[in-house]
């Protein structure tokens, strides 16, 4: 059934910053609601709320749900709190680091809290200029608000620098065309994955009954899959591998040349050896092939489903294929948003109570992100599975490194069938483990 792509869209875009409960947080500990504590006066401090995308926080009043209840919050924090919030744009993300870190080596307060992309995060990590939010003892990352995978990854050395609210939309999984797979008589993916059985083994094998020569010419119409570096940066750290590594001794170094890091390369190579992949390697051109029925599997971050809006054909969404030596299912993220805090903050306490406030927008956020996305063909299902997969996503500890070559490295020795991986990767280690020893001996002690 078609869906309305261009009001879909546009939810999508006013949910972007959607948010949602994680009662996991919370653990044993009681919730304290941050609704059910008693104002306090906080004398008219101006707290000032940064982003690249600060028009989110300036919705048009009858815009949406959401956008409303966020000016309602914020309208209440400064009545009832005795504060000024106030929204700071960065309007160039490229700049957005060394920027704040102009002002904070000039002593300024530039903000209280900046939601900012993750290439930024790193750079202010490496730099030190970053507050440990989990100082702050009016600050509670157990009230049932915060995201405990992104404020797991925004902690460095038992301190958070980085946090959100609720949902992170920005996670990555494998989009499958539900009725291409049923049609063949296969098991749905989500009730492979429900009964611990979606192993690479069994994608492999869903992906040749799902490879089709329609004409007899030797190529294949129809492929298992489709994709561009998600194919092989996905099924890697799925596999357990990666581009850097946590050695035993606690510390960082190249991962492409472990024994999990090669498995995976000689899986993903075995995917291409027996065409069961798509060509296609634009970022857009294999959105459009997966929506047309091209191929029955995308791996893509979750936000990649505005693009299949109009398709006829009903589409799920689960976590990645888990190697069949592996226990867990892995992904990582390179692209989470987070709220950061500078070192030069004037009142710690007074930022927290105010971000610990705004912390309420993860009730009306979920209702927005799950609203956003059902609108885009999104199932109870797909939904319900979208959590599965933010549960298992974690750091990617190449993050803040130099991975350039090391991203070559991977797409020559999984494309090419003459490449010869571990030659391919002893070329580039030394200077890999190079950039790995710059970014790690920077971050704070």
């Amino acid at each position: 059934m078609k869906k309305n792509a261009s009001k879909a869209i546009s939810l999508v875009l006013s949910a972007i910053m959607a948010m949602s409960t994680f009662a996991g947080l919370a653990g044993c500990k009681k919730v304290v609601d941050p609704a059910a504590l008693k104002p306090v006066d906080l004398g008219g401090y101006e707290f000032i709320l940064a982003s690249h995308w600060a028009s989110e926080y300036e919705p048009e009043r009858g815009a949406s749900d959401y956008g409303d209840a966020l000016l309602d919050l914020i309208d209440e924090i400064q009545t009832e709190y005795n504060c000024k919030i106030t929204v700071k744009s960065y309007p160039v993300k490229d700049t957005i680091a060394s920027e704040v870190h102009t002002s904070i080596m000039a002593g300024d307060k530039p903000f209280d809290v900046l939601d900012l992309w993750t290439g930024a995060y790193t750079s202010l990590l490496s730099s030190n200029d970053l507050y440990d939010q989990k100082s702050i003892k009016k600050l509670d990352f157990t009230n049932g608000n915060f995201n405990t995978n992104v404020v797991t990854m925004g902690t460095w050395n038992e301190k958070v620098y980085g946090s959100w609210i609720g949902i992170s939309n920005n996670v990555s999984g494998m989009f499958f065309n539900a009725d291409m797979i049923a049609k063949k008589g296969l098991e749905s993916p989500y009730d492979l994955y429900a009964s611990d059985k979606w192993t690479f083994t069994k994608f492999k094998e869903m992906m040749k009954t799902l490879t089709e020569d329609t004409n007899g010419d030797g190529t294949p119409e129809v492929y298992g899959m489709v994709g561009n570096q998600q194919i092989e940066e996905a099924l890697l750290f799925a596999g357990g591998g990666g581009y850097v590594s946590k050695t035993a001794d606690g510390q960082f170094a190249f991962g492409l040349d472990t024994p999990k890091s090669m498995a995976a390369v000689e899986y993903i190579r075995s995917l291409y050896s027996e065409k069961l992949i798509h060509p296609e390697k634009d970022w857009l051109g294999v959105g459009q092939v997966f929506a047309e029925g091209g191929a029955a599997f995308i791996p893509y971050f979750v936000w990649a489903n505005q693009w299949f809006s109009e398709m006829e054909a009903e589409y799920g969404f689960v976590p990645f294929p888990r190697a069949d030596a592996e226990k867990d299912y892995i992904a990582y993220t390179d692209e989470p948003r987070m709220f950061v805090m500078p070192k030069t903050l004037t009142d710690p306490e007074k930022t927290g109570i105010i971000f610990n406030q705004l912390s309420r927008l993860a009730i009306p956020g979920k209702a927005s992100f799950e609203t956003s996305y059902k609108d885009l063909g999104f199932s109870d299902k797909a939904i319900e599975y979208f959590y599965k997969v933010a549960a298992v996503t974690k750091w990617n500890p190449a993050n803040g490194v130099d991975t350039n070559e090391a991203k070559l490295a991977l797409l020559y020795a999984c494309q090419d069938p003459t490449a010869e991986p571990a030659s391919k990767f002893a070329e580039i280690k030394d200077m890999m483990n190079t950039n790995i020893k710059d970014y790690y001996d920077k971050l704070p002690k």
